[in-house]
């Protein structure tokens, strides 16, 4: 049973979402790879933390094809920190994000709803 004081235990999307292997970059981090996405957000890791709040246009590599997103940010926290090749510890940051009524379709289409055009 979980820690009933641990809110993080609990999950609280509404709706599925779908694993995702999609690199691309935003303004200001270039090593930007999408997790997951649902019919109206995504998930994101980043080497820097994302403002709660802000909005952020991403592009990413998916299958071949490019995709502009845009989302404002739900939640971003520090998941873990990896050693870079010059052997540095970097930061990882994982931010969750609320689509744009733009970014939708192409969130759809990459659920299988759309297929490619």
């Amino acid at each position: 049973m979980p820690d009933l004081r641990d809110f993080s235990a609990f999950e609280r999307r509404r709706t599925e979402r779908l694993n995702v292997e999609a690199e691309g970059t935003l303004a200001g981090a270039a090593d930007l790879k999408l997790v997951n996405v649902s019919p109206r957000g995504f998930e994101a890791e980043t080497s820097d933390r994302l403002m709660v709040g802000a909005s952020y246009d991403l592009r990413v590599s998916w299958e071949g094809e490019r995709i502009d997103l845009r989302g404002t940010v739900k939640w971003s926290k520090l998941d873990r920190t990896v050693l870079s090749r010059s052997g540095e510890l970097r930061p990882v940051y994982r931010s969750g994000l609320e689509a744009s009524s733009t970014s939708i379709p192409l969130l759809e289409r990459m659920l299988g709803g759309g297929g490619k055009n």
